[in-house]
């Protein structure tokens, strides 16, 4: 018992410092990451916030972004103190480590209750913990989602607390805080995500229930976890219900011109992952890593979702040696979660989905989808491991090893045939060069000398950095894989013990992560400045903003007129918002009809003799266009040049 508890703190004694390692600049350092979402949300609350220091009340309306939009979807300060508004603000300069921690100790604790033992258990909460997507979106400052993931292995904790624990009340207890702050960490997606994964293995759990028997146990279990849900979900009643009310009205619950009642098929479907890119699960770099060396099916991403060198030959390993058909559950809804992030590239089924699965179409970003396929992943490497010993034979024989070789000499295999494969470009690139050269020459894009010209370019100055990234990539995951083998070797072999081999695998596994993820977390992206702090944006400021600022009221010096900001990609940057009234902004929740008007295929906005419905910007008291070289419109005046 006392060398279980030792195990037990040393494992997390060793997760305690991974964040510290990996952010190290602003967790020890004392720096603060430059996060893009992060800015957007400062610039686009200014006129909450201001309002909120001003009259010492809540605002209902946010004047700034979008020509207004209700307030609290962008910024509400809670007035129900929950356990995250005493916990957290005494970590806020330590993120993201204690958002880390509570990753990594919750996936911990929940590989424990599963009965892995600790040495195990770390390794899985690594591999979870560590896929370069959740360095890669703390850097693009989306908080919320990192929180939500985070918390989301506590709710499998209540689950297994209380379906295979005598003492289910505390499961219950644990169960309703984890859905509780789960769904107060305010990112909707994840959390819909992962009731996939209580689904598939309440599904499970069920069947096999029914199959023994159990039938009446597992009705109360069910209404056990409902209770749970519903206790967890009514403890955010203060946010949810008025979002819920909201959501109808935003571009999440359609549009009346196309007459839908969720997202725009095309715009859920964006950063759909591409089928033959699903190799950067273990090839992070085939495919370019992060733009501009990224050459896949996205228009932009800032990097791939990267599980580990261990994780294919372990799961297999484990698949084939699995003392019950759980491991199935978590391999079946890892499975559906890789189709499901493919997207437009696997139509027939995501057009199912999207029409007939409820909420479906009330999210964008598939590959988002890859965290369930990480999250199932580092459940079933812990299977692998655990299934290690079946493979060694009481006296070592070179056929012990066949297994474990034949896995690992098949998953390499198939590697090297879709590394072999790679172009290391995309007609969709070649598209926007050939634009390029055809505007610069004033010819047709379509003309044959123009896109020889586009391909030339791509195949003499891109693809060879692309082959060099992906063959260095392909080459450390072979020595990789070599250390692999040698380690099962010494362990099958008699030569070391269990303990010090799950130790090795353990350490090479967190070191190839840490060493992956470090590339999306460039030391240039941290400052000493604080990006919440209007000062940040402050910096940011132009002539041009301040000459706005001085001259955006009407003649009584009242009234605030908005500004329509085509310099600044005007439907994507909350940052004028910050210094201005805008008709534009940054929120993946606007208002429906902002977006039918203002946004779509065909909107109002540019429905004008000259490509801009000056009619329209004055329903919205606009005052100043910002542009640059080339808007020529009769009515229009210069009030400012720089």
């Amino acid at each position: 018992m006392s060398s279980t508890r030792n195990q037990h703190i040393i494992a997390l004694a060793l997760l305690f410092f991974i964040p510290l390692i990996l952010f190290f600049p602003s967790t020890i350092g004392g720096k603060e990451m430059q996060r893009h979402d992060i800015t957007q949300w400062r610039a686009g609350a200014e006129s909450i916030i201001d309002y909120r220091e001003t009259f010492g009340e809540e605002p209902l309306w946010s004047k700034n972004m979008f020509g207004g939009m209700p307030s609290f979807v962008i910024s509400t300060a809670r007035q129900v103190p929950h356990l995250d508004t005493l916990i957290k603000p005494i970590f806020n300069k330590w993120y993201p480590a204690f958002e880390y921690w509570v990753l990594l100790a919750g996936m911990y604790v929940f590989l424990v209750l599963m009965g892995f033992r600790p040495w195990i258990a770390i390794t899985g909460s690594v591999i979870y913990g560590l896929t370069t997507y959740f360095p890669i979106i703390i850097m693009a400052g989306h908080t919320s989602k990192f929180f939500a993931l985070a918390l989301a292995p506590w709710m499998l904790v209540g689950y297994w607390l209380i379906t295979r624990r005598e003492n289910f009340w505390l499961g219950l207890l644990v169960f309703s805080a984890a859905v509780s702050l789960e769904f107060r960490a305010g990112h909707p997606q994840i959390s819909y995500y992962f009731l996939y994964v209580l689904l598939f293995v309440w599904l499970f759990d069920l069947y096999k229930g029914i199959k023994e028997g159990d039938a009446k146990k597992w009705g109360i279990l069910t209404l056990v976890l409902l209770v749970g849900g519903i206790i967890g979900v009514a403890g955010n009643a203060e946010k949810l219900l008025p979002l819920q009310e909201y959501a109808q009205y935003s571009i999440r619950g359609g549009s009346d011109i196309t007459e839908t009642t969720g997202l725009d098929q095309n715009y859920a479907f964006a950063w759909s992952q591409g089928i033959k890119e699903s190799i950067t699960l273990i090839l992070p770099n085939a495919f370019g890593g992060a733009s501009p060396d990224y050459w896949g099916p996205k228009s932009v991403t800032s990097g791939p979702h990267y599980l580990g060198f261990l994780v294919i030959p372990l799961m297999i390993l484990g698949l084939l040696r699995r003392k019950s058909n759980l491991p199935f559950a978590f391999l079946s809804v890892g499975i559906l979660a890789l189709f499901f992030s493919w997207g437009e590239n696997l139509l027939f089924l995501n057009n199912l989905a999207f029409n007939l699965i409820p909420f479906f179409d009330k999210f964008r970003a598939p590959e988002t989808w890859l965290v369930i396929t990480s999250f199932s992943a580092a459940v079933l490497v812990a299977y692998g491991l655990d299934a290690l010993p079946e493979y060694k034979a009481e006296k070592f024989q070179w056929s012990s090893l066949r297994t474990p070789l034949m896995v690992i000499a098949g998953v390499f295999t198939f590697s090297f045939v879709i590394y072999t494969s790679l172009e290391y470009s995309n007609p969709r690139e070649t598209t926007q060069i050939a634009n390029q050269i055809a505007a610069q020459n004033q010819v047709n894009p379509s003309n044959p000398q123009v896109r020889s010209q586009a391909n030339s370019f791509i195949q003499q100055r891109l693809v060879p950095q692309r082959e060099e990234l992906a063959r260095d990539e392909f080459i450390r995951y072979g020595i990789l894989t070599m250390l692999l083998i040698g380690i099962l070797y010494l362990y099958l072999s008699g030569k070391t013990s269990y303990t010090v081999a799950l130790l090795a695998l353990f350490a090479l596994q967190s070191y190839d992560l840490l060493q992956v993820g470090n590339r999306f977390v460039p030391e240039s992206s941290f400052t000493r400045l604080n990006p919440y702090d209007g000062a940040f944006l402050e910096r940011q400021a132009r002539p041009l903003d301040r000459y706005i600022q001085e001259n955006i009221y009407d003649e009584n010096g009242v009234y605030e007129h908005r500004v329509l900001p085509l310099l600044d990609n005007p439907f994507s940057n909350a940052v004028p918002s910050y210094f201005y009234p805008s008709i534009g902004g940054y929120s993946g929740a606007k208002l429906s009809i902002f977006q039918d008007v203002f946004m779509s295929e065909n909107a109002a906005l540019f429905d004008g003799p000259y490509g801009l419905n000056l009619d329209l910007l004055a329903l919205f008291n606009t005052k100043f266009i910002t542009y640059g070289p080339g808007l020529n419109v009769p009515g229009v005046q210069l009030a400012y040049s720089s």
